[in-house]
């Protein structure tokens, strides 16, 4: 398909109407994680990149990702069996 690009990432979520302040805290630890000199070393020998942000940012990502991924199946005629 033209202007598709098919990747493969890596996120973390919680059950649905998790509390704020818990999502901040996880969401706190989880970027100083990635961000530690341990798990960089370990997503560069995995050939990947650490991506950090706020939880609304997964938001949008999982948005775009329903959203490409509903155009494959409308466009290429896709039914189930």
């Amino acid at each position: 398909m033209k202007d598709f690009t098919v990747e493969t990432w890596w996120g973390i979520v919680g059950p649905a109407q998790l509390p704020a302040d818990i999502v901040a805290k996880l969401n706190t630890a989880i970027n100083a994680s990635a961000q530690s000199p341990e798990m960089k070393k370990r997503f560069v020998d995995e050939g990947a990149d650490a991506f950090v942000g706020k939880p609304e940012d997964l938001g949008a990502q999982l948005t775009r990702e329903l959203e490409g991924w509903k155009r494959v199946v409308r466009e290429g005629g896709l039914k189930i069996d």
